[in-house]
């Protein structure tokens, strides 16, 4: 009995792991049907981009990406279509399929060797499809926009190309199969061409032509042919379009790139009154959908605007709840190297204190924070959390862009201030209360003077040297060997070791602030 009951037991065994695969594959299978569901928003983008083009007049008109969004969804509704229907049908083997995915995945399989339904081949495609759509959202990027750009370019430029390869290839095969029928590999069209492609990248055999009944040398006199005209000629040919293809466009790289942009604005561009349409990005963009309504129905233009900033706030909500969670997970795995890198500084300046704080103050300090430090970074999760978050939806927030923000020294302000108060000292006295004012255009024309702007200019064409006429024509007799700018003993330290463009700087910030 045991005996009989063992090989019994195998087979269970062997269901059993079989169960599990095909629970585990249709599981995984049904995962990646419900990511690959997120495509059904492109279609919807679409139709909010033509509604808010018409709304703002302005142009629109399918592009590549547009028909590519239809075609993905097309193949993303055919697989959800085969998902349902074949899930709902009867199992035919309860002991492997029991549940609606093991159906699915078990009919899938049949499909597969029987021929009936080739599911890879829908699963590859819209595979491929979606990583391709992933390289297509980088033609707007200022690394990645100009790069594709000349990948197309290549392309179309290779397929004029392959027409007048695949023409001679067309000739030599017609060729090779009517005069060299005796030969295997000149059987039939289909290899003639097979091997003439190998032959074209390299690959050849001389040898085949030995027991050519024309001669061995007819043979290889049109193979050396082919050879000559395929691989060295045509490849070379190829090689110098490619070339000539990336050396034109390399240098235009940021033309490529704003030429993307500018072709975008029409359709992207934010509008005051309709922007919540198009702001959010897919999958997000379907729950605009419920409220493209209210901007037909509301004519009142402040209305218009106070309705599209909140509806902008609210598409954009599920992007700044994915931010603020990404936030807090690394401000909580920052916190152990903080708090030790906290206490490490609070030791350094009880070692060398300051001279504001005492020693005992900041060896209590020390020992507060020692004690309560991790308490203290932990509620203050939920004030960065918090704070994270609001700011996330300022709309006035300075761009964070790494740009260096023009600024004014208080030097240049003394300087103006010291201005301000001679000029009218002069008019109203030394005891006079009157309020410092006077006219701008008088306080521009004193200040160029004052920071030498003329000679800061002639300074930076000329360098050192000073020309032998000035900017009135005067002519000067010598020609002086003095520095850049000299220093006046009454300007502030900081105005007189400026350099001319940093002057012509300060007198320009300063001439618009006034």
């Amino acid at each position: 009995m045991q005996r009989t009951g063992a090989p019994i037991d195998e087979i269970h065994l062997e269901e059993e792991i079989v169960h599990e695969e095909m629970h585990h594959a249709a599981i995984d299978l049904e995962i990646c049907m419900f990511v690959a569901m997120c495509a059904f928003a492109f279609p919807v983008r679409q139709l909010t981009v033509y509604l808010f083009t018409r709304l703002t007049e302005r142009t629109w008109s399918m592009k590549f990406d547009d028909y590519y969004d239809l075609l993905l969804t097309v193949l993303v509704a055919w697989w959800v279509e085969r998902f349902y229907t074949l899930s709902h049908t009867e199992s035919t083997n309860k002991l492997i399929a029991t549940t609606p995915e093991e159906i699915f995945m078990y009919k899938v399989i049949q499909g597969i060797n029987s021929g009936e339904f080739h599911f890879d081949f829908l699963l590859a495609s819209v595979a491929g499809m979606f990583w391709l759509r992933v390289l297509l959202m980088l033609k707007l990027t200022k690394t990645f926009g100009p790069m594709i750009k000349i990948i197309t370019t290549m392309l179309g430029e290779l397929a004029t190309f392959s027409m007048l390869w695949v023409i001679q290839l067309f000739i030599f095969a017609c060729l090779g199969t009517l005069i060299f029928a005796d030969i295997p590999e000149f059987d039939n069209f289909y290899d003639t061409m097979v091997m003439l492609f190998e032959t074209s990248m390299g690959e050849w055999d001389l040898n085949i032509y030995n027991d050519l009944v024309l001669g061995k040398e007819v043979g290889e006199v049109y193979h050396i042919l082919v050879i000559i005209l395929n691989l060295i000629l045509l490849l070379n040919l190829v090689i110098a379009i490619l070339s000539e293809t990336y050396a034109r466009f390399s240098r235009l790289k940021l033309g490529l790139y704003y030429d993307g942009v500018v072709d975008a604005i029409p359709s992207y561009k934010y509008d005051k009154r309709y922007g919540a349409m198009i702001c959010a990005v897919p999958p997000f963009n379907v729950i605009m959908i419920p409220f493209t309504p209210l901007f037909y129905c509301i004519k009142n233009p402040k209305r218009l605007r106070t309705v599209n900033k909140y509806l902008s706030m609210f598409a954009y909500a599920p992007i700044a709840c994915i931010m603020t969670v990404i936030f807090t997970v690394v401000n909580v795995l920052l916190m152990p190297p903080a708090y030790v890198f906290a206490v490490i500084h609070k030791i350094k300046l009880v070692v060398a204190p300051r001279i504001y704080r005492s020693r005992s103050d900041l060896i209590k300090d020390l020992i507060f924070f020692i004690f309560f430090g991790v308490g203290l970074l932990s509620l203050s999760q939920f004030t960065d959390a918090y704070y994270f978050m609001k700011h996330l939806f300022y709309w006035n927030a300075q761009k964070l862009d790494g740009t260096k923000v023009d600024s004014i020294s208080i030097a240049a302000f003394s300087k103006l201030e010291e201005i301000v108060k001679r000029e009218t000292t002069q008019l109203h006295g030394e005891d006079s209360k009157t309020d410092y004012k006077m006219p701008t255009i008088n306080l521009i024309k004193i200040l160029r003077e004052e920071l030498e702007i003329q000679r800061c200019i002639q300074t930076l064409i000329f360098g050192k040297f000073l020309p032998s006429h000035d900017f009135k024509g005067k002519v000067i007799t010598h020609v002086e060997k003095t520095p850049a700018i000299a220093a006046n003993a009454n300007e502030p330290k900081s105005i007189a070791t400026e350099s001319p463009l940093t002057r012509i700087k300060i007198f320009n910030l300063i001439k618009k602030v006034i």
